[in-house]
């Protein structure tokens, strides 16, 4: 997507239309991933008198969020400016060298009191001079609102395939949610390509907004507990066990095992529904209650009619 912001230095030239710029600016291309330049930004300065245009950014630079809000601190130092008919003229010029088939967008930032003549007649001529592919959004701030323009816009969207907010007062809150909404709602722009969610959570939209849910295996508030035993979700009489991100509902070992005597520190463990012991090493015996003596390498340790032997190793014999 190429975007050109077309921005008026025409009546606020001070710091504080800067900052507005800077900031309007910036929140709408979160909306875009700009570093693998996916998205190419144009920046063009206008105003109400006649001098050469200020041309402080252009498509093929390749910046970053970084370096595009760097560009727009320097607005202050460099003063010059074309007509907003220029300015629009410098965008289409703009697209027109841009080597690539992309979606054009046009920014048209103005304080300046507008009342439908020729500004509008200017932006309604450049759409049509652009072409269908080209959506051009009017954000039109505090004096510059009108609802004889809103009303004049409304009737000609269909050109621009966009959107257009008016807002009545100087609220940079209020008019870039605007201005998101309508990128939004126009392109089903998802900010989850730039929402960072913590560690094990990811973005997704629910019902138009964008949250953090917990990713397969995390659970709890903070996504920090992967363990899926810890709700309890077995029936009575049997025990959970972790499974990956699942688990299974086995029989309680503990109340299997109750009455089986495992000797010499052998654990007890359910195999096939049935209880039986592990024993630790030297120990053989349903119960591991007989030590084996010492076996030569050739020789294997075996529980035979209840006492531990030494058996000759076979090809089929255990190894020790």
């Amino acid at each position: 997507m190429d975007v050109v912001f077309l921005i008026d230095l025409g009546v606020q030239s001070g710091p504080h239309s800067v900052q507005f710029f800077t900031e309007y600016i910036m929140s709408v291309l979160r909306l875009f991933d700009i570093e693998d330049r996916n998205t190419r930004v144009a920046l063009v300065t206008y105003g109400s008198n006649s001098l050469d245009g200020l041309v402080i950014l252009g498509l093929r630079e390749g910046n970053n969020h970084r370096a595009i809000q760097l560009k727009l601190q320097e607005l202050i130092k460099g003063f010059y400016t074309f007509s907003l008919s220029r300015a629009l003229r410098k965008a289409g010029s703009i697209f027109a060298t841009s080597p690539r088939a992309a979606q054009k967008l046009v920014f048209v930032i103005t304080f300046t009191p507008m009342v439908g003549s020729a500004e509008l007649a200017e932006i309604l001529a450049a759409g049509r001079a652009l072409g269908s592919g080209v959506s051009i959004y009017l954000v039109a701030i505090d004096g510059a609102s009108s609802d004889h323009l809103l009303a004049q816009l409304m009737l000609n969207r269909n050109m621009f395939r966009g959107s257009y907010k008016i807002t009545q007062d100087y609220d940079i809150l209020d008019i870039v949610e605007r201005t998101q909404d309508a990128l939004k709602q126009q392109y089903r722009c998802d900010e989850c390509t730039t929402n960072q969610c913590p560690r094990y959570q990811s973005c997704t939209s629910v019902g138009g907004q964008t949250v953090c849910v917990c990713n397969l295996g995390y659970v709890d508030g903070y996504c920090s507990d992967t363990d899926p035993c810890r709700a309890s979700p077995c029936p009575p009489g049997q025990i959970c066990r972790r499974n990956g991100f699942s688990h299974t509902c086995q029989p309680d070992d503990a109340d299997t095992c109750l009455g089986t005597v495992c000797l010499n520190q052998a654990q007890c463990f359910i195999e096939q529904g049935m209880p039986k012991c592990q024993c630790t090493p030297g120990y053989v015996g349903d119960s591991c209650q007989a030590r084996c003596p010492r076996c030569s390498a050739k020789h294997f340790c075996l529980f035979e009619n209840q006492r531990a032997v030494c058996k000759c190793r076979s090809r089929t014999s255990p190894k020790k």
